[in-house]
């Protein structure tokens, strides 16, 4: 029995091909499921381009945004999931109180999300993807301690950072992002995940990094392309302004 064999018979043993079993799987279970995977298109897809993943710090990979709305919300009344981004007085509060957090203590007391971290290291050790750490900041501070902290969880991973209030840049529209703010994922010219199902979205979405496996691969006949899950963006399109040439997406018309 060859070594591709072997992995398909463990991988029907688990049944991890199937993306319904794995979303009612436990977290260590799906974590299993998602090393076997690596381990078999590892020896049969290698030495191919790999799929650009970039993955949100605060509210995907560790939880210190819901800690950070609930003291915004003591503090100022503000409540973060409906600010209004033209009101410019409760910007700068928004601003000048994520400024002042102290980003060092509040990394390392936050609980990671859905064992997120666990998830980076085996995206990272993929043969498909290749995942980069993309964080909105308000100061040089927080973008330090995150850079800071994250070289310690996961070093050799890439972190991108980007002015808070600011749409994530997408230079490759094959590229994903993994994001719980539908913000970024309007402006995002590449394909956009919403994390945590309980945010209202109209974005496909997904509760842990490991779905990223059953939404984009490499089609068996033709393993140098990248498809999506069928249906996946069905009703949505990405419109371009002739004027910025800025990418947006937007819901299909009825009519």
């Amino acid at each position: 029995m060859g070594i591709l064999d072997e992995f398909q018979k463990d991988i029907c043993d688990l049944n991890a091909f199937s993306y319904e079993d794995y979303k009612n799987s436990s977290l260590d279970l799906k974590l299993k499921k998602i090393e076997l995977l690596n381990s078999f298109y590892r020896a049969r897809y290698n030495n191919l381009p790999k799929l650009p993943i970039f993955i949100d710090i605060d509210g995907v990979t560790l939880d210190t945004m819901n800690f950070a709305k609930r003291l915004l919300y003591m503090q100022y009344g503000i409540d973060y999931d409906k600010r209004d981004r033209k009101n410019v007085e409760e910007q700068k509060i928004i601003a000048s109180f994520f400024k002042s957090l102290d980003w060092k203590k509040l990394l390392v007391n936050t609980r990671e999300i859905n064992r997120s971290i666990d998830f980076i290291k085996l995206i990272n050790d993929s043969s498909m993807y290749l995942p980069t750490l993309y964080s909105a900041v308000n100061s040089e501070k927080e973008q330090e301690e995150k850079a800071n902290y994250f070289a310690h969880k996961l070093p050799g991973i890439e972190i991108k950072f980007i002015q808070a209030h600011s749409p994530k840049e997408c230079t490759d529209p094959q590229s994903v992002l993994i994001d719980d703010d539908n913000f970024n994922l309007v402006n995002w010219a590449g394909y956009p995940l919403h994390f945590d199902s309980c945010i209202s979205t109209f974005f496909p979405n997904i509760n842990d990094l490991g779905e990223l496996y059953y939404l984009f691969y490499r089609a068996p006949d033709a393993p140098e392309i990248f498809i999506h899950k069928e249906g996946l963006y069905c009703g949505l399109i990405r419109e371009k302004d002739i004027k910025t040439k800025k990418i947006t997406w937007k819901k299909k018309s009825n009519d």
